[in-house]
């Protein structure tokens, strides 16, 4: 494998990994906006890891940063059919486009009422 190919390669894995943390997040953020009445430290303690892996992530490779609204964008339909798997709810429950402003979701302090 040349060295493009692997940094190809690295580049893809790091998007992906960012993906599927970003998805974890967002169905995190749904679930606790639509079920206030199952709010639970798991959940949270879920959305504060995710979001510091996230952060660490950008840290290492701020590469990504750019396009972290395109990912959340491609992620968000995943993230509503899990909630809604999660929770028992319809899908039509949940926004059909992400509610949640990216900064909001990264923010530590961010949390969906």
């Amino acid at each position: 494998m040349s060295l493009v190919e692997e940094t190809e390669s690295m580049a893809k894995r790091d998007r992906q990994e960012l993906a599927s943390r970003l998805r974890v997040l967002a169905t995190h953020l749904l679930k606790w906006h639509a079920q206030r009445g199952h709010r639970s430290s798991s959940w949270s303690g879920t959305i504060r890891e995710q979001r510091r892996q996230i952060a660490r992530q950008l840290g290492n490779s701020p590469s990504l940063r750019p396009v972290l609204d395109e990912i959340l964008a491609e992620i968000y339909t995943d993230a509503r059919e899990e909630a809604a798997e999660e929770t028992g709810l319809s899908e039509a429950d949940f926004p059909s486009s992400c509610p949640f402003a990216l900064e909001d979701v990264l923010s530590d302090s961010f949390l969906p009422e």
